[in-house]
């Protein structure tokens, strides 16, 4: 190889290692971001599950190790020292390789894990007390900011002990619609239900799906025998009393899982293209490496820098 080649290989190799060195500082930052946030759907999963905690500290190590790889990469490309250039060659070989393994796990297990999601969120909402908790405060967020209730619908805060358990109609607070009149509603906690509201049905069916604990012949004896009250619409509306938790009125209708898993894809494309931008790199620091090392002849330990 040409000493004009080598030249142009060995800054080729330093300007992707000084982009390995950059990609790994993000990756780095996600996983600091994952550990550290608490204003996002991730502090609900990190305080209910060890597996985010440990996922956002293997983050770190990967993106410190990628740094610190691309910066003794740009030190064995300058000084042309084939040593260091094959240990590079071989520490990006075992980091590819485990990327791919790590991605392929993900992809076969994430039935499994959109399992283990879905039980995290039902224990928070039966085991939410509405106190100063960093999931529950979290999750009242996501609530309100995706406008939602529950999981799977407004019908899991049904589950919920202290609502269970309470005398009174509570509903959590971050539920409430604010297409309703009324200002002095919490954003956080559990609310009295203090009006006569009624949720509203249009048929029987969707009201079976938000109360799922109830057969079809206590529904129709609710709705029926105690409080069946007709809409001014023609074809009339079911009308269910909010005993203990929702839905009502003042609550959203709509789980909070489909935009949960929406958000959830959105940055998971974040981090599969800064995890394919990566590889790539990777795959390109490996190629230039091994030129560059074949065309260095022999040690030349004088290039070696002294501190």
């Amino acid at each position: 190889m040409g000493k004009g080649c080598i030249t142009v290989t060995k800054y080729f190799l330093f300007l992707f290692n000084l982009l390995f060195f950059v990609f790994g500082g993000l990756i780095m930052g996600f996983g600091l971001w994952v550990l550290l946030d608490d204003q996002s759907f991730i502090a609900v999963l990190q305080e209910s599950s060890d597996t985010v905690k440990v996922a956002a500290y293997i983050l770190i190590g990967v993106g410190s190790l990628s740094m610190a790889l691309g910066f003794f990469g740009c030190i064995g490309a300058i000084y042309e020292i084939r040593c260091l250039l094959g240990l590079y060659f071989t520490c990006l070989l075992l980091i590819l390789i485990g990327q791919v393994t790590a991605g392929v796990l993900i992809y076969f297990q994430r039935d499994q894990l959109k399992h283990e999601m879905s039980n995290i969120i039902k224990d928070m909402i039966v085991n939410y007390t509405g106190v100063n908790r960093t999931a529950e405060h979290t999750w009242d967020y996501v609530q309100k900011s995706m406008k939602c209730c529950g999981w799977t619908g407004p019908g899991n805060w049904s589950d919920n002990l202290r609502i269970k358990n309470s005398s009174q109609n509570l509903y959590p607070c971050s539920c409430r619609n604010e297409s309703l009149p009324g200002s002095d509603i919490k954003l956080e906690g559990l609310c009295e239900h203090l009006s006569a509201d009624l949720p509203v049905f249009e048929t029987l069916s969707q009201a079976l799906l938000f109360f799922p604990s109830l057969t079809q012949s206590k529904v129709n004896k609710l709705c029926f025998e105690k409080a069946l009250l007709m809409s001014a619409s023609d074809h009339g509306d079911i009308r269910l009393p909010p005993a203990h938790g929702p839905p009502t009125l003042s609550s959203l209708l709509q789980g909070c899982i489909t935009n949960v898993e929406k958000w959830l894809l959105e940055n998971c494309g974040v981090i599969l293209g800064i995890c394919a931008g990566v590889a790539v790199i990777e795959l390109l620091g490996m190629i230039l490496s091994m030129c560059l090392c074949k065309s260095v002849v022999q040690e030349d330990y004088s290039k070696v820098p002294k501190y």
